[in-house]
């Protein structure tokens, strides 16, 4: 069974990030749940794709690529465009239950 979805967010404010829309498209197939293409788009300048999946037999790692062009952000210098990207994103995320100090989640960022 293939169970597939998206939608479109407009006027995304979150924190210091704000867009004009977020369009996505969702999928689960074999155990697999992804969100391919992520599209954000800020006036006629900025735009950021991505992608991100995870599989759900193993919940704790996420995969995720994103590329930006012209985006601008607080998180950048005033005034700044963020350009670029990186093709693979992995996130482990921390099993809070565990007793085991290895079980804390970590991150890694491949350009």
């Amino acid at each position: 069974m293939i169970v597939t979805g998206g939608g479109t967010i407009e006027n995304l404010a979150a924190s210091h990030f704000a867009a004009d829309a977020a369009d996505f498209r969702t999928t689960l197939k074999d155990g697999v749940f992804s969100v391919d293409p992520i599209r954000v788009r800020r006036g006629s300048y900025g735009r950021i794709d991505g992608k991100t999946s995870l599989a759900l037999g193993e919940w704790r790692r996420v995969n995720a690529a994103r590329n930006s062009r012209s985006f601008r952000s607080i998180w950048a210098r005033p005034g700044a465009a963020v350009d670029g990207g990186t093709n693979d994103i992995a996130v482990m995320l921390a099993d809070a239950k565990s007793a085991d100090p290895l079980a804390a989640g970590s991150g890694s960022i491949r350009i």
